[in-house]
């Protein structure tokens, strides 16, 4: 529980994990972690590289990464789809996940089973080595495929909106041209974005006749109108290869997988980033109640909070020590708790600061039902499941 943020490769790498500063565990204490496929697939990726242990590197990378009090969200290339197609997906800070399975407990009440998600899964998978030869291979082909993206050629799939090559001072002047373009009620120019955002997709013929009979019958309305995910994601990718050819951003074979974790921005209420090309493309794609951490201030904070909470350990007594509040300790300039101030209620007593045995018995009876039919129902899904 905590303010939802969003990291990417670079602040994973970044954090420690050691005994005596544990900047991780503190991140996942204090926030509620986004994890997108793109941050995934960039740590298979390095089973790829050439160097003298990447398994290690992965398996380390993997460790750093806890299911509890995280969030893995569903690819933007299904959330734009879905969106494409007529789905709600909301962009207010809130993290889109996979619908949850209703469970009846044995007294009558109903609950929501969010089982182990399949990401996770191969993180566990990953986190013991054990990888396959088809994930060495998708890894590498993957590296490749980013290495020979042609930015000239994606420019040139622009032309038709973007009608002619033209110049810009400033980032913020090529966002208000391409906002401008896709605010334009003029059908054709319309149609010229859907159809390059099918394309960046690769959606199938089927869909795309599926979506584009949607757009037709509600009267081939503005992409923003249509698909508000859809247009997000549009803005990014422009802004990107129009940044790029006008020299705004560099040309590092690195841009395109590091801009995949901006189409995620609009799920989360902070971002975190080392990477510079980020840093400078966030700045024009995040919302007015959305914020910026550099990840070198967020490392700094979370070595902070972590010498405070070893500080407040050992000054009690083992009998004395209660759980670990989830609000930030009150440090100066905190940026922790700023966001803690910002999204979260306001602090109040831990009810569970002094826990009472009979306090314990109460809650695991509480729980105990929930636990039974869990079990149940993974027993009969296993059932189902299996070969006959």
């Amino acid at each position: 529980m905590g303010p939802n943020i969003l990291i990417d490769k670079s602040t994973l790498q970044s954090l420690s994990r050691r005994e005596d500063r544990d900047e991780i565990s503190h991140l996942f204490h204090h926030y509620e972690v986004i994890i997108c496929r793109t941050l995934l697939l960039e740590i298979l990726g390095d089973l790829s590289k050439e160097t003298s242990s990447p398994d290690d590197v992965v398996q380390e990378l993997s460790h750093k990464l806890t299911p509890l009090d995280s969030k893995v969200i569903p690819a933007w290339q299904e959330l734009c789809a879905g969106n494409l197609l007529g789905q709600a997906v909301p962009m207010d800070g809130r993290p889109i996940i996979r619908e949850g399975t209703p469970v009846t407990l044995a007294d009558g009440r109903k609950i929501i089973f969010f089982d182990e998600t399949e990401e996770m899964k191969l993180l566990r998978k990953w986190q013991v080595k054990g990888f396959t030869e088809s994930e060495r291979r998708f890894a590498k082909e993957r590296r490749e495929a980013y290495e020979s993206q042609n930015l000239e050629a994606m420019l040139q799939t622009m032309r038709p909106v973007l009608k002619e090559k033209k110049k810009f001072k400033s980032l913020e002047e090529a966002k208000g041209f391409i906002n401008q373009s896709l605010s334009n009620s003029d059908k054709a120019i319309q149609q010229n974005w859907l159809g390059y955002l099918l394309n960046l997709l690769q959606i199938s013929a089927e869909l795309t006749t599926l979506i584009y009979n949607r757009w037709l019958k509600l009267g081939m309305p503005t992409i923003g109108i249509f698909a508000p995910y859809g247009e997000y994601c549009i803005k990014a990718i422009t802004l990107f290869v129009v940044g790029t050819v006008n020299g705004f951003v560099s040309t590092k074979n690195t841009n395109p997988i590091d801009l995949e974790y901006l189409y995620y921005l609009p799920f989360c209420q902070v971002f975190t980033t080392k990477d510079i090309f980020q840093k400078k493309m966030s700045q024009h794609l995040l919302r007015a109640d959305q914020e910026f951490i550099p990840c070198e201030i967020l490392k700094q904070d979370l070595a902070r909070i972590s010498e405070e909470h070893s500080r407040q350990l050992k000054a009690q007594a083992p009998e004395e020590r209660t759980l670990y509040e989830r609000y930030p300790p009150d440090l100066e300039n905190s940026v922790t708790l700023q966001m803690w101030k910002k999204y979260m209620a306001p602090k109040r007593k831990n009810p569970f600061a002094k826990m009472t045995p009979e306090l314990h018995k109460q809650i695991m009876e509480q729980v105990r039902p929930v636990i039974s039919a869990i079990t149940q129902h993974e027993r009969k899904e296993s059932n189902f499941n299996a070969p006959v």
